[in-house]
Order: C-alpha cells, then sequence, then structure tokens
C-alpha cells in the first residue's frame, strides 16, 4: 500500500506517494489524516469500488486502482460491519 501514488493540479501532474501528501504545499501541509479507532473500512472499500467511474468523471481525473475482493463487497456486508463498528 505504500507504493499508491497520486496527481492532481496541485501536484502539477507530478506523481507523489500517498503518504507524502502534506508536502505538495500549505494547504496539504495543515491536513492530519488518520484513521479512527474502530472506523468502517469496509463501507468505503464498497463505496470506492461502487462509485469508482462517476467519481473519476465528476472529478476529471482517472480511474482508482481498486485492490481485488473490494468488488466482490456487498452492500449489505459493508451496512452489516458498519452496525457492528457503530453499534447501531
Amino acid at each position: 500500500m505504500s507504493n499508491y501514488r497520486f496527481i492532481n493540479e496541485d501536484t502539477n501532474s507530478t506523481s507523489i506517494n500517498f503518504r507524502d501528501y502534506r508536502t505538495v504545499n500549505e494547504h496539504y501541509a495543515s491536513w492530519k489524516i488518520e484513521p479512527l479507532a474502530g472506523e468502517s473500512e469496509m463501507f468505503w472499500k464498497w463505496f470506492m469500488a461502487k462509485y469508482n467511474t462517476q467519481l473519476a468523471k465528476y472529478y476529471s481525473c482517472t480511474e482508482a486502482d481498486i485492490p481485488d475482493g473490494w468488488n466482490d463487497i456487498t452492500i449489505e456486508e459493508a451496512t452489516e460491519d458498519m452496525k457492528k463498528v457503530y453499534d447501531i
């Protein structure tokens, strides 16, 4: 996972390792993205796999490389995971 990279207008079309996002500019430097303890990752995996094409079109970028298995997650599995994580 540490080899994932991103490119956008802020990087001047230069490929940046996603872990180095804070080096892009002052705006990115102000971000502190950390996983939340107990956060349901399964929903976001499902969401990205399901809406990858639409998100790429909306943001005028290339589609993400979705890892193997993400396309196999169902909305029911994602929902059940969220219920467990958030105790609902």
